[in-house]
């Protein structure tokens, strides 16, 4: 009698001589030699590693997961590098390389999953004014992201190849589908990106400047988003047109507006100096519909930088690009603005190392932490940031806290409601799938999961009222976005 049994990875194997090639015949040697380091991990669940694969030919290696549901990975273009997040569950997982020419020349990786304080969930967002889908859904690349009073999300702009949207989408999590509900909704007055939407007081959204197209001169136009009506309507015209600035929600319900690339060069790597004027939102202006007043400039012109609202009022403005190249143009330099005079102060304690693209929060002790960002050498070549400060208001003092794990910039920090910081990947090296977690009262960051298929810039972040964080991630080639849930 010929028996059969289920093979785990070939399917049924016949046992005896002779049938389907002889059961005693050993596999065929492989043509050629595949490895992959590191060959064993151990992560926290939701963790991030990467791996290197070779081959003795130097061809491009096949990947895949040998288990179900055993997590994510993506492959770098043109190389064998390969970025790999773990499942939310803890389990022993295998990642396989094989040659493209040869079945038999495989090397496997072991991955040890343990059990995390934290998991990531994740959403495709697809957008429907362009492609349709019902079951995922994509948008455009670099919009922003706003928590709305009720919970619900507001995405708005973005582009496609350089091209700004004026759509917006609503995002509803509240059902706990990891997928979410989308609705259209606006859709905006203008297309734009590099622009701030920011959540006021009275529950609508200020949206502020960008550009409708790379390159082009950002606008100076303003609108507000009503989710009553889920209409967006014109304001009168900021003073500057701005793109790439900050707009802050003060505790009086204003919001300050600073800094931005004012010429047609944005985004890019050299433009004109960026501008240092600022102006105040006023939503009690013009009959309640808010209109905008200007305020002194900032004693340096500033992109790419910080601008925290503290506990007492004031503004604090950290670090930026200030002249013409973003790569070698930095500051370190520090202001504060103070709402009672409407005037900067510069500080005569200054950031670590020149930086921009960095990230600050304000954190439960009235104290701001700000970490990361680039810096560049001698070269004009960018490197991330690892260098951490806190600044207590109190004293005026600014002084250094714990580093993080791994160099990023371009990347947002949320608030959670234990009070702790979830820091999210970036860009600046291997920190780019790592996300990390500050705890105030050990002044130290340590290593969260992030899924690997999040590889490029975080670009606006929000905390739902049940403490879960809703983040935006630009893909890879500036193709399109991604939504992720992650749950403390």
């Amino acid at each position: 009698m010929i028996r059969w049994v289920q093979g785990s990875l070939l399917g049924l194997v016949c046992l005896l001589p002779g049938c389907g090639g002889g059961g005693g015949d050993k596999a065929p040697a492989p043509k050629f030699q595949v490895g992959i380091t590191p060959s064993t991990v151990s992560l926290v669940a939701g963790g991030f590693a990467q791996f290197n694969g070779t081959s003795s030919d130097g061809a491009l290696l096949n990947w895949r997961l040998l288990e179900p549901n055993s997590g994510d990975f993506y492959v770098y273009p043109y190389s064998n590098l390969t970025n790999y997040s773990a499942p939310g569950i803890s389990g022993t997982y295998r990642l396989q390389a094989t040659h493209p020419q040869d079945p038999n020349s495989t090397a496997t990786v072991t991955i040890t999953v343990r059990a995390s304080g934290g998991i990531w969930g994740n959403a495709r967002i697809v957008d429907p004014f362009r492609h349709g889908y019902t079951d995922v859904w994509y948008t455009h690349a670099g919009p922003t992201l706003t928590v709305l009073a009720n919970g619900t999300c507001l995405i708005t702009g973005g582009a496609d190849s350089g091209i700004a949207y004026n759509t917006a989408l609503l995002l509803d999590l509240s059902s706990g589908d990891r997928l979410g509900v989308f609705t259209a909704t606006g859709p905006m007055s203008k297309g734009r990106m590099g622009h701030t939407a920011t959540l006021l007081k009275d529950g609508r959204v200020l949206l502020l400047g960008g550009v409708e197209q790379s390159r082009e001169t950002p606008l100076n136009s303003a609108e507000v988003y009503n989710p009553s009506t889920k209409a967006f309507t014109r304001l009168p015209d900021m003073g500057t047109r701005r793109a790439g600035h900050q707009a802050t929600l003060l505790a009086d319900g204003k919001v300050l507006v600073t800094g931005g690339v004012t010429t047609a060069d944005w985004p890019g790597t050299s433009f004109q100096p960026p501008t240092p004027m600022a102006e105040l939102f006023d939503p009690a202006l013009n009959g309640g519909a808010g209109g905008f007043v200007a305020v002194a400039p900032m004693g340096v012109p500033r992109y790419g930088h910080t601008a925290t609202a503290m506990t007492d009022g004031r503004v604090l403005i950290t670090g930026g690009v200030t002249g013409r190249d973003m790569r070698s143009d930095l500051t370190a330099s520090m202001e504060i603005w103070d709402p009672v005079s409407r005037v900067f102060q510069p500080l005569s304690t200054s950031l670590g190392q020149p930086r921009a693209r960095h990230s600050a929060v304000l954190l439960p002790s009235g104290k701001v932490l700000v970490a990361g960002g680039y810096t560049s050498d001698a070269n004009t070549i960018i490197k991330g940031l690892t260098e951490a400060w806190l600044f207590d208001p109190a004293g005026g003092q600014f002084t250094p806290t714990g580093s993080l794990q791994h160099p990023k910039f371009s990347f947002g920090m949320v608030v959670l409601l234990n009070g702790t910081v979830l820091a999210l990947p970036g860009a600046g090296g291997y920190g780019i799938g790592a996300a990390e977690v500050y705890t105030p009262a050990t002044g130290a960051f340590s290593l969260q999961g992030f899924p690997a298929s999040y590889h490029q810039t975080q670009r606006t972040t929000g905390l739902l009222p049940d403490g879960r964080v809703v983040v935006t991630a630009m893909e890879s080639n500036i193709v399109y976005s991604r939504v992720g849930v992650y749950y403390p």
